[in-house]
Order: C-alpha cells, then sequence, then structure tokens
C-alpha cells in the first residue's frame, strides 16, 4: 500500500473501502483529519468515483469566481460535490488554483509557523488559508506537544459552546483537532443549539423590553464559576409552552423545551400534588454578561430591579413583568389587578413608573408560609385598573395570551356597562 506521511495503514485502507460512499466531510470527521487532508490523501492513492454528474454552467461559473479565495475542500461543499471531483473539473477548466512556493516562502513557514496562524500567514504570504494549511501539512509543519496555557484554556471554557472549533484554532493557532481534543479532555460538550446571544446587549425594540421583562418575573440566570458557563432560564406552566416558544424565535434560537412534573409549592391539602412545567435553558456566557449588565443577579427574586431603558419601552417591560407576576381577575364579584414581588426595590420601581404615568397604586404586603415578605403592588379604581390594563396591553404585539384574553373580557364587560349606564339615563 502507498505510503502517505501522517496516515496509518488502517487510515488508508478506511479511505479506500469508504471513499466512494461516504462525503470528503464524513470520512474526515471518522479519521478526525480536516477536509483537505483527507482529499490530499485521495488524490494520492489516485481513487476516483465511478458515477460523474455533468457540470452545469452555473456550477462552472461558480469554480472561476471563487477557485482562488476558496479551498477546494470549501467548493465541494458549496456545490455538493466530492473533493475529487471539483480537483477534476479545476484541471479540466484549466484553473490553476496556487503558484508554485518559493523556497523563501517555505522558509517562511518553517520560521513561523509556531506563533503565527495560518490566516496571518496568508496575508503576508498572499495565500488562502487553505493553501497555508496544505503546505504545512506537507512540510509537516504541526505544533507538537506544545503545553497548554492557562490563558488558552480559560479561552476555551469562555467560548466554546458560542464559537466554531475553526474560529477557536484560529484565534489560539491550534488545529481544529487540538481543540476538540482538548474539549474532551475537560469535559466540554458543544451542542447543537444556537441563538442570537447579543440580544440583550442593546435593549431598542417592544419585544426585546418585553423579554426583558419577563424574565425579570419567570426567569432566573446562573454562573458556572468553574467552567465560566452562564445559563437563563424560564419556567412556566406547561399550557404556556407557546410562549416559550415565541421566545425561542425572538432570540432566533432552536433551543429545547423540555417539560417535567414538579411538586406544587403553594399551600394545598394535598402534599404529593404536582403541576406540569415545560422549562427552556439557553447556555451562554454572552447573554448571562449582558442581563447582569442590566442589573440581573442570581439572585433576582429578592433583590431584583427595574433595569435602565428607554423610558418609551418601559410599558412594554411592565408587561412582560405582569404576564408572569402579575394578576389579573374578572368575576361577577371581583375585579382585582395587582403585581407581585419578593424584591422590595423592584416594588418600589413598579409603583413609581405607574404613578409617572398617573395610575394610582397602593402598597400591600404580607408573609407567605415560607416567611417570605411578598409585595403586591394593587390598583385599587376600576378606572385605574382599565386605564393600566390599555396603557400595556392596546396595540401590543406581544403578550402571554391567557393574560391578554382577560385583559379582553374586561373591556367587553366594562364597554357593556358603560352602554347599560348611558342607556338608562
Amino acid at each position: 500500500m502507498i505510503k502517505i506521511r501522517n496516515y496509518t495503514d488502517e487510515e488508508l485502507q478506511y479511505i479506500k473501502d469508504n471513499y466512494s460512499s461516504l462525503t470528503l466531510k464524513e470520512i474526515a470527521q471518522a479519521l478526525k483529519k480536516t477536509e483537505d487532508s483527507i482529499g490530499y490523501a485521495i488524490t494520492k492513492l489516485g481513487l476516483k468515483k465511478q458515477i460523474h454528474i455533468k457540470w452545469t454552467d452555473e456550477e462552472n461559473q461558480f469554480l472561476k469566481d471563487n477557485y482562488l479565495i476558496m479551498t477546494n475542500a470549501e467548493l465541494a461543499k458549496e456545490l455538493n460535490r466530492s473533493f475529487i471531483s471539483v480537483s477534476s473539473q479545476l484541471d479540466r477548466l484549466k484553473l490553476i488554483k496556487t503558484k508554485f512556493w518559493t523556497k523563501e516562502e517555505e522558509k517562511y513557514l518553517i520560521d513561523n509557523y509556531i506563533n503565527m496562524t495560518h490566516q496571518e500567514m496568508g496575508k503576508v504570504l498572499n495565500r488562502t488559508d487553505g493553501a497555508i494549511r496544505s503546505k504545512c501539512f506537507e512540510l509537516n509543519l504541526y505544533k507538537k506537544d506544545v503545553p497548554w496555557t492557562d490563558e488558552e484554556l480559560n479561552y476555551i471554557k469562555d467560548n466554546y459552546r458560542e464559537k466554531t472549533f475553526k474560529e477557536i484554532s484560529q484565534y489560539l493557532n491550534r488545529t481544529d483537532n487540538a481543540i476538540r481534543l482538548q474539549c474532551s479532555r475537560m469535559g466540554l460538550k458543544k451542542t447543537p443549539y444556537v441563538c442570537d446571544y447579543h440580544y440583550f446587549e442593546n435593549i431598542d425594540s417592544e419585544e426585546k423590553a418585553y423579554w426583558l421583562g419577563f424574565l425579570l418575573a419567570d426567569g432566573w440566570i446562573n454562573k458556572n464559576e468553574n467552567t465560566n458557563a452562564g445559563t437563563i432560564g424560564i419556567e412556566l406552566q406547561y399550557g404556556d409552552i407557546k410562549h416559550l416558544k415565541k421566545f425561542n424565535k425572538s432570540i432566533k434560537g432552536n433551543y429545547k423545551i423540555t417539560d417535567r412534573w414538579r411538586p406544587c409549592l403553594l399551600s394545598t391539602k394535598d402534599k404529593k400534588k404536582k403541576h406540569h412545567a415545560c422549562i427552556i435553558r439557553i447556555f451562554s456566557i454572552t447573554m448571562y454578561d449582558s442581563l447582569v449588565k442590566l442589573g440581573f443577579t442570581n439572585n433576582k427574586s429578592f433583590d431584583g430591579s427595574i433595569p435602565k431603558i428607554r423610558k418609551d419601552l418601559f410599558k412594554h417591560l411592565i408587561r412582560g413583568y405582569f404576564d408572569g407576576n402579575g394578576c389579573v381577575c374578572c368575576t361577577d364579584k371581583k375585579f382585582v389587578v395587582y403585581f407581585s414581588t419578593a424584591s422590595k426595590q423592584l416594588n418600589r420601581d413598579i409603583i413609581k413608573i405607574l404613578e409617572e404615568e398617573n395610575i394610582p397604586v397602593s402598597n400591600y404586603s404580607y408573609i407567605n408560609e415560607y416567611g417570605t415578605t411578598m409585595y403586591t403592588p394593587t390598583i385599587n379604581r376600576i378606572q385605574d385598573k382599565i386605564k393600566f390594563l390599555d396603557w400595556i396591553y392596546k396595540d401590543s404585539s406581544i403578550y402571554l395570551e391567557r393574560k391578554f384574553k382577560k385583559y379582553i373580557k374586561v373591556k367587553e364587560k366594562y364597554t357593556l356597562s358603560n352602554q347599560g349606564s348611558a342607556n338608562q339615563k
């Protein structure tokens, strides 16, 4: 069997057995090699796939436009072609991808590959990352047995969830495989879930202000000091699962929403009674830090406060908080509207904001069965209750459906009541 540097006989046999049925990426993942390296090995082995699909004019034009700025592996991925197919078509089109390497260029790689990234050397030599990578492979230029520094390990801990292995490897000047292996050693597992981790960096819309308020009510944040991993979570009754889906969509996320049965924390005669809950957890130190800058703490239930955002967005933030920790109840016998919080400062902030909107609020409190002081800022007069509900819900685009339906019910009831009074007159 042909010998190829850095490949065992078993690895080469695997390539020969699978190159026709597996993609370049699949083989690379199985052998923990780069796609360019596998492509190089396939070429050296003289392996060619038997199935030929005619190249379209559009594909040929794409090759002409991009062959100098993309690696063959990248071209193959973009066109859904094999590495060999792309290489062969480039030859047919007489598209010479790289110029000959000079002795001076090779010496530059040898002198600098330890201290510079492929990208940095590429800029100096006017070569693509792929060209630098391939030449380093050919020259056997690898960083071998270089100890990991505390700074490197901390960088991996801080970024492995939100950055690709390639991005981390470029920053640290390590190979993708080295980063992947080190993450495995550290017990750091990447997930397929992503979102807009910068969502709360700038609160500049109704949607962001609303979810900020909702998180203040029904969310929580936590930080693992050992791994520097941040977690943001929301737990609701299962009947509100659609609301978690709205949140997931707002942050452009694909995070999994799970469910579980939990013991009821409220007073009940049946101590074994449980309720069905749904939970979403976002793993992001970036989003965690954004919320901390806005005033969130790991113990926000007791020391939370209204974040400093634009005043024109206050009503959306208050609506978010009310949807999470507010109550509106309208029956034939009673009509109540109030908030609930264990934070003395948040209680003051809510009262201040509502009073600035000319909505009078009474400051009530009580001690619950767990010995916690609960504050319940309450709106007493009917006209003030309706004014408040109009303020937060009228013309809004995002809200908790069941709370909004109660608002509509209130409006219908008191509209009919006013009409009846007018008719009597």
